[in-house]
């Protein structure tokens, strides 16, 4: 019905200008979109005006190539006449059109006449032929597209979070730099003052053996801690001194945790 409307309303466009001969937009394609490797019907209509039928070929043709020849009747009274090829669509630029080879009016009663026509040559269709290689109905130069669109997504996101790592890292940097330039110092101090209490133990206890003074146990115990406690504070002096060993240091003291929490996990399971 749609090729019928469409044939109608081309019918007084077209009787206007000559009585025989293609109609005005005067080719067409069984489908508008379609991939290489389908078979399409190319459409071109006769329209004869006279009051004899005429006879004819059609000849189809794809960048100049002959598709088909096709032969015609159109009937008189101002009537129109399909014509059409089959063509299996290939992949590229397409150029399609028709021509019409030879034309001869066929009266009832008289001798044949063949025609000459001054524009034989239909419009053309331009058109690019993309393949369908995955069947999803997309072609494959568009497919192309979205799968660039997606790399430079994916690699948008990847940079975004490659972005955000190196700020949480060069955050949490700053933040173990700032702790240890605060946290050294104060080791230091404590740890001169703990040496300066050991030492003044020392001493204590060095004159009440001088002066043949009982000397307290507790003091020597209280002495034997504070020294222990030096020698924590200068390995957190040497630790925090080094800021590659004390992420060593904390990254150790993370494996043994997560592997002991690890192990404990298991056993209730």
């Amino acid at each position: 019905m749609r090729k019928l409307i469409f044939l109608l309303l081309l019918i007084p466009i077209f009787a206007l200008a000559q009585n025989v001969g293609f109609v005005r937009n005067n080719i067409w394609l069984s489908k508008p979109e379609f991939f290489a490797g389908e078979k399409i019907r190319i459409y071109t209509a006769i329209f004869n005006g006279t009051g004899d039928d005429i006879v004819g070929r059609v000849g189809f043709y794809n960048n100049s190539q002959l598709i088909d020849e096709v032969s015609f009747t159109a009937t008189s009274g101002g009537r129109l006449q399909e014509v059409w090829a089959d063509w299996t669509a290939v992949k590229g630029n397409q150029s399609l059109s028709a021509k019409i080879l030879y034309l001869e009016r066929v009266p009832i009663n008289g001798i044949s006449e063949v025609l000459k026509i001054s524009d034989a040559d239909s419009e053309v269709i331009v058109k690019y032929v993309d393949s369908d290689t995955d069947k999803d109905g997309i072609g494959d130069l568009e497919d192309e597209v979205d799968d660039f669109k997606q790399v430079e997504k994916d690699n948008g996101l990847v940079e975004s979070s490659v972005n955000t790592t190196k700020k949480v890292v060069k955050g949490v940097d700053t933040s173990v730099t700032g702790f240890l330039e605060t946290a050294n110092p104060l080791l230091r101090e404590k740890k001169i003052e703990i040496d300066e209490e050991i030492a003044q133990l020392r001493q204590e206890s060095l004159e009440k053996k001088n002066g043949d003074i009982p000397v307290d146990p507790t003091s020597a115990v209280k002495r034997i801690l504070k020294q222990i406690y030096s020698f924590i504070l200068g390995l957190a002096i040497y630790v925090t001194g080094n800021r590659v060993l004390f992420y060593l240091v904390i990254l150790t003291l993370m494996a043994i945790i997560f592997r002991k929490l690890y192990r404990r996990l298991s056993n209730h399971g």
